[in-house]
Protein backbone atom coordinates (compact mmCIF):
# COMPACT_ATOMS: atom_id res chain seq x y z
CA UNK A 1 0.00 0.00 0.00
CA UNK A 2 2.77 2.62 1.12
CA UNK A 3 5.02 1.13 -2.08
CA UNK A 4 1.72 2.48 -4.37
CA UNK A 5 1.51 5.61 -2.77
CA UNK A 6 5.02 6.04 -3.07
CA UNK A 7 4.55 5.59 -6.89
CA UNK A 8 2.10 8.40 -7.27
CA UNK A 9 -2.06 8.53 -7.74
CA UNK A 10 -3.44 6.00 -9.91
CA UNK A 11 -5.30 6.33 -12.96
CA UNK A 12 -8.94 4.52 -13.10
CA UNK A 13 -8.10 2.96 -16.43
CA UNK A 14 -6.70 -0.48 -14.96
CA UNK A 15 -9.75 -0.90 -12.68
CA UNK A 16 -11.75 -0.24 -15.45
CA UNK A 17 -9.53 -2.40 -17.78
CA UNK A 18 -9.66 -5.56 -14.68
CA UNK A 19 -13.50 -5.03 -14.38
CA UNK A 20 -13.88 -5.70 -18.27
CA UNK A 21 -11.47 -8.31 -18.39
CA UNK A 22 -13.03 -9.97 -15.58
CA UNK A 23 -16.91 -9.82 -16.70
CA UNK A 24 -15.58 -11.39 -20.39
CA UNK A 25 -13.81 -13.97 -18.83
CA UNK A 26 -16.71 -14.79 -17.25
CA UNK A 27 -18.68 -14.78 -19.81
CA UNK A 28 -16.53 -16.81 -21.48
CA UNK A 29 -15.43 -19.91 -18.98
CA UNK A 30 -17.50 -22.84 -18.39
CA UNK A 31 -15.89 -23.83 -14.82
CA UNK A 32 -18.57 -22.71 -12.32
CA UNK A 33 -16.02 -21.70 -9.17
CA UNK A 34 -13.77 -19.35 -11.86
CA UNK A 35 -16.75 -17.55 -12.86
CA UNK A 36 -17.67 -17.08 -9.38
CA UNK A 37 -14.63 -15.77 -8.75
CA UNK A 38 -14.55 -13.46 -12.04
CA UNK A 39 -18.31 -12.34 -10.98
CA UNK A 40 -17.18 -11.26 -7.61
CA UNK A 41 -13.92 -9.68 -8.64
CA UNK A 42 -15.82 -7.55 -11.57
CA UNK A 43 -18.29 -6.77 -8.62
CA UNK A 44 -15.98 -5.62 -5.77
CA UNK A 45 -13.70 -3.31 -9.12
CA UNK A 46 -16.90 -2.00 -10.39
CA UNK A 47 -18.48 -0.75 -6.58
CA UNK A 48 -14.68 0.13 -5.43
CA UNK A 49 -14.24 2.72 -8.39
CA UNK A 50 -17.66 4.06 -8.59
CA UNK A 51 -17.99 4.97 -4.79
CA UNK A 52 -14.56 6.59 -4.76
CA UNK A 53 -14.84 8.51 -7.95
CA UNK A 54 -18.02 9.74 -6.75
CA UNK A 55 -16.45 10.61 -3.62
CA UNK A 56 -13.25 12.17 -4.92
CA UNK A 57 -15.00 14.20 -8.27
CA UNK A 58 -18.08 15.73 -6.29
CA UNK A 59 -17.95 18.74 -4.45
CA UNK A 60 -19.38 18.33 -1.15
CA UNK A 61 -22.57 20.80 -1.41
CA UNK A 62 -23.65 18.54 -4.73
CA UNK A 63 -22.57 15.23 -3.06
CA UNK A 64 -26.28 13.95 -1.81
CA UNK A 65 -27.92 15.05 -5.14
CA UNK A 66 -25.72 12.98 -7.02
CA UNK A 67 -25.04 10.02 -4.67
CA UNK A 68 -29.20 10.22 -4.86
CA UNK A 69 -28.99 10.05 -8.88
CA UNK A 70 -26.66 7.23 -8.75
CA UNK A 71 -28.51 5.73 -6.95
CA UNK A 72 -31.25 5.71 -9.06
CA UNK A 73 -29.42 4.46 -11.74
CA UNK A 74 -27.95 1.42 -9.75
CA UNK A 75 -31.51 0.39 -9.14
CA UNK A 76 -32.54 0.93 -12.80
CA UNK A 77 -29.92 -0.36 -15.03
CA UNK A 78 -29.39 -3.74 -13.98
CA UNK A 79 -33.05 -4.50 -14.53
CA UNK A 80 -32.70 -2.51 -18.08
CA UNK A 81 -29.80 -4.73 -18.76
CA UNK A 82 -30.89 -7.74 -17.25
CA UNK A 83 -33.43 -7.67 -19.89
CA UNK A 84 -31.49 -7.03 -22.72
CA UNK A 85 -29.33 -9.86 -21.74
CA UNK A 86 -31.89 -12.26 -21.88
CA UNK A 87 -33.10 -11.19 -24.42
CA UNK A 88 -29.76 -11.46 -26.12
CA UNK A 89 -29.92 -14.75 -24.68
CA UNK A 90 -32.35 -15.99 -25.91
CA UNK A 91 -31.74 -15.21 -29.69
CA UNK A 92 -27.82 -16.84 -29.15
CA UNK A 93 -26.61 -18.22 -25.84
CA UNK A 94 -26.42 -16.71 -22.27
CA UNK A 95 -22.19 -16.81 -23.60
CA UNK A 96 -22.73 -14.78 -26.43
CA UNK A 97 -24.82 -12.21 -24.59
CA UNK A 98 -22.51 -12.18 -21.66
CA UNK A 99 -19.33 -11.61 -23.88
CA UNK A 100 -21.60 -8.75 -26.23
CA UNK A 101 -22.71 -6.73 -23.45
CA UNK A 102 -19.26 -6.43 -22.26
CA UNK A 103 -17.98 -5.70 -25.72
CA UNK A 104 -20.75 -2.97 -26.31
CA UNK A 105 -19.76 -1.69 -22.68
CA UNK A 106 -16.00 -1.58 -23.65
CA UNK A 107 -16.99 0.20 -26.99
CA UNK A 108 -18.99 2.48 -24.81
CA UNK A 109 -16.68 3.21 -22.35
CA UNK A 110 -13.93 4.13 -24.79
CA UNK A 111 -16.34 6.38 -26.74
CA UNK A 112 -16.95 8.39 -22.92
CA UNK A 113 -13.45 8.71 -22.64
CA UNK A 114 -13.08 10.20 -26.08
CA UNK A 115 -15.65 12.81 -25.62
CA UNK A 116 -14.71 13.58 -22.34
CA UNK A 117 -11.05 13.90 -21.88
CA UNK A 118 -11.15 14.83 -18.64
CA UNK A 119 -12.61 11.18 -17.56
CA UNK A 120 -9.14 9.96 -19.08
CA UNK A 121 -7.09 12.61 -16.76
CA UNK A 122 -9.22 11.96 -14.25
CA UNK A 123 -7.17 10.24 -10.79
CA UNK A 124 -7.91 9.62 -7.27
CA UNK A 125 -5.39 11.61 -5.54
CA UNK A 126 -6.96 14.52 -4.21
CA UNK A 127 -10.85 15.05 -3.77
CA UNK A 128 -12.20 18.38 -5.64
CA UNK A 129 -12.48 21.21 -3.65
CA UNK A 130 -15.57 23.00 -3.01
CA UNK A 131 -16.31 24.91 -6.19
CA UNK A 132 -19.63 26.43 -5.34
CA UNK A 133 -20.26 29.57 -2.76
CA UNK A 134 -23.22 29.33 -0.95
CA UNK A 135 -26.06 26.87 -1.80
CA UNK A 136 -26.75 25.40 -5.16
CA UNK A 137 -28.76 27.91 -7.82
CA UNK A 138 -30.51 27.10 -10.52
CA UNK A 139 -31.25 29.58 -13.60
CA UNK A 140 -34.61 29.80 -14.77
CA UNK A 141 -36.21 32.60 -16.99
CA UNK A 142 -37.76 34.24 -14.21
CA UNK A 143 -34.05 34.95 -12.61
CA UNK A 144 -32.19 32.09 -10.57
CA UNK A 145 -33.26 30.46 -7.55
CA UNK A 146 -31.76 28.54 -4.34
CA UNK A 147 -32.05 24.75 -4.11
CA UNK A 148 -33.40 23.60 -0.96
CA UNK A 149 -30.22 21.63 1.07
CA UNK A 150 -33.20 19.63 2.93
CA UNK A 151 -31.07 20.11 5.97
Amino acid sequence: MARAAARGPRRPRRAVLLWGVSLTGFGLTSLLHLARVLLALAGLVSETLRSALLRHGTPGGLRGRVSSLWMVQATVSPALGNAAAGFLAELTSASAAVVTGRVVRVVAALAVAAAFPALRRATLAEPVTEVMEGPPRVMSSRGSFVIPSGR
